[in-house]
């Protein structure tokens, strides 16, 4: 049986809801050339993702570098203030924002402990 076009996005939309995630279309969106992206797990991309969403209070697809450390604690993460100033936090809401491309590498660095051996020393000088 010929299943028309229409048809079939009528049925994705049903079974699926009119917003569904596609990973793989998401993923062709990123730059998985980078360092950083290659340290994280899909696992943990999607987790970021979803963080940042709910971050996202505007629709922006962007952060407001205010909530930096909710977001990251959010991630089960625990940065200390130091820490999240270090990475670029604002003290001020609006005064900075960052996109989710921009996140990845500081989640990954707050994630894995040895990519923080040298902000450690340089926050006990």
């Amino acid at each position: 049986a010929v299943v028309s076009t229409q048809s079939k996005q009528w049925y994705q939309r049903r079974v699926h809801g009119e917003f569904s995630f596609n990973f793989e279309s998401e993923r062709s969106k990123w730059n998985y050339n980078s360092s950083k992206m290659a340290d994280l797990a899909p696992k943990d991309i999607e987790r970021a993702k979803f963080a940042f969403d709910i971050y996202d209070f505007e629709g922006k697809s962007r952060m407001d570098m205010f909530y930096l450390g909710d977001c990251l604690r959010g991630l089960n993460l625990n940065p200390t203030l130091k820490m999240i100033d270090k990475l670029g936090g604002a003290k001020k809401k609006g005064e900075k924002f960052i996109k989710l491309e921009e996140f990845y590498p500081i989640y990954s660095d707050v994630k894995n402990p040895r990519t923080l051996a040298p902000l450690r020393t340089s926050l006990s000088a």
